[in-house]
């Protein structure tokens, strides 16, 4: 799958408000095991899967129009093709 680029990512307001959030809380999560949040730059990839686990509606709905592709979700799996989502291991 590849990966957008974060300089080319449209945030819009709902994404951008989700975006604060997702970092407070990660900071206190950081500083309650006394870790400075500074040393850990903010991961795409775990914000992603922060708003597609427990983000909006809205919230996911806007993250994958910033990805600017087509998706494709089979069984809580998501890909940027179908190609890729039928060739996931079977449980």
């Amino acid at each position: 799958m590849e990966m957008a680029h974060p300089n080319y990512l449209k945030l819009t307001e709902t994404l951008q408000a989700s975006v604060s959030t997702y970092q407070s809380i990660r900071e206190e999560i950081l500083y309650e095991q006394d870790i400075s949040p500074n040393s850990r730059p903010l991961d795409p990839v775990n914000f992603a899967r922060y708003i597609l686990t427990n983000g909006t509606i809205q919230e996911k709905r806007d993250l994958v129009l910033a990805l600017g592709k087509q998706m494709y979700i089979k069984n809580k799996f998501i890909g940027s093709s179908v190609e890729e989502i039928e060739n996931l291991p079977k449980d």
